[in-house]
């Protein structure tokens, strides 16, 4: 399907502009045929939500809007939104109050964001500011990840400069989950002053695990 579509995208590189109905409508036809029914309840592809009516609307008028949201004075509607919500969330989840909240584009950057903060702390509380003095040279970090961890948490280790292949690998169940036996292990293993990360993040189960799913009889209904 990538293939085909990337054929009926193919085109040189217009050397002139084009009104912006006929580039809509262009955008329309081409794009016709690659999409998938994805805001549809019954689709099962990926761990993907549909988009609800009032999110969309909500899209298009941050689209209108057209903010530049890089700072308090520039955005103070933005920013005041994005405190307020981070506020609320706080206080659903049952987090001490005055946590840090950070909203991020996607799976790859919430575990980029997290992995970063453990990062910090476990060289922090050996005395090493990585923010100032970067990875030369600091203490080694043990990364414990579970076997299915989604390709996101590997890829956010590459870009801390952590590595995607010296990660401890923690056995799951059929489920996608740490076994509890395996994760021991892997906690005591090791020099008892090396520091560690350890993340939770969802598993691939989409990816690794379908092959063993089933459906219930409640599902198939």
């Amino acid at each position: 399907m990538d293939g085909e579509a990337l054929k009926i995208w193919e085109a040189p590189t217009p050397e002139t502009g084009a009104p912006a109905e006929a580039v809509l409508e262009g955008l329309v036809r081409l794009a016709e045929g690659g999409l998938h029914a994805m805001t549809g309840p019954r689709f099962f592809g990926w761990v993907i939500g549909g988009s609800h009516p009032a999110g969309v609307t909500a899209d298009w008028l941050v689209s209108a809007w057209g903010q530049n949201v890089g700072n308090h004075m520039a955005a103070p509607a933005a920013s005041a939104a994005e405190e307020v919500a981070g506020r609320w969330l706080v206080d659903i989840l049952g987090l001490q109050k005055g946590s840090s909240v950070g909203f991020c584009t996607g799976a790859t950057m919430a575990n980029f964001v997290g992995l970063a903060a453990g990062r910090s702390e476990v060289l922090r509380r050996l005395g090493w500011d990585v923010e100032a003095q970067g990875l030369f040279g600091a203490p080694p970090i043990r990364v414990a990840l579970g076997e299915d961890v989604h390709i996101s948490a590997l890829s956010a280790l590459q870009f801390l400069g952590l590595g995607h292949e010296r990660v401890l690998r923690i056995a799951t169940d059929t489920q996608g989950r740490m076994k509890p036996d395996a994760l021991a292990a892997v906690l005591n293993s090791g020099s008892g002053t090396t520091p560690g990360c350890m993340s939770t993040a969802p598993s691939a189960f989409g990816r690794t695990r379908a092959r063993r799913a089933r459906i219930s009889p409640r599902a198939s209904r």
